[in-house]
């Protein structure tokens, strides 16, 4: 006998023995996979964003009792593109300080992450942005390969 195909499955069955069982197996562990895959991916993701943070939140304490506070507490300049709209006395040092309103916040983290006092936290957030774009440059067709392009044309 030559070995049968479904017009419906991909899966070449090796004897009429084999019936429909042994195809319908191969069809529920393919779609099986093909949910479990990215749910899995997205775990393992969170997971390691999670841990990540843990380790430096571990890491920061014992530098702390060992001295490096002056490092923490050292006086970053401000960004000189940084304009407050409103000013306000610092509950810590009582000097006056600029900032934005709250809802102006809101407004402008809608259309922007560019307002950011400090340079390290514009540059953080620069690095970031540039990050998800390269990553998403560079990935997102193998993503689409992978999970949305139909496999039986490949």
């Amino acid at each position: 006998n030559p070995p049968l195909q479904n017009r419906h499955s991909p899966y070449i069955l090796k004897s009429q023995n084999d019936g429909p069982s042994r195809r319908h197996a191969c069809h529920s562990e393919r779609g099986i996979r093909q949910l479990l895959t990215p749910i899995f991916a997205i775990i393992i993701c969170l997971w390691g964003t999670l841990h990540t943070r843990d380790v430096e939140a571990l890491q920061s304490h014992p530098g702390l009792r060992m001295g490096r506070e002056q490092y923490y507490k050292h006086a970053e300049p401000d960004r000189p593109e940084f304009v407050g709209t409103m000013e306000r006395p610092d509950p810590i040092t009582g000097k006056s300080d600029s900032y934005y309103p709250g809802h102006y916040q809101a407004m402008k983290f809608v259309t922007s992450f560019i307002i950011l006092l400090l340079m390290s936290d514009y540059d953080n957030a620069l690095i970031l942005k540039l990050f998800a774009f390269e990553f998403a440059n560079s990935y997102s067709s193998l993503f689409y390969i992978a999970f949305f392009r139909d496999v039986r044309r490949l």
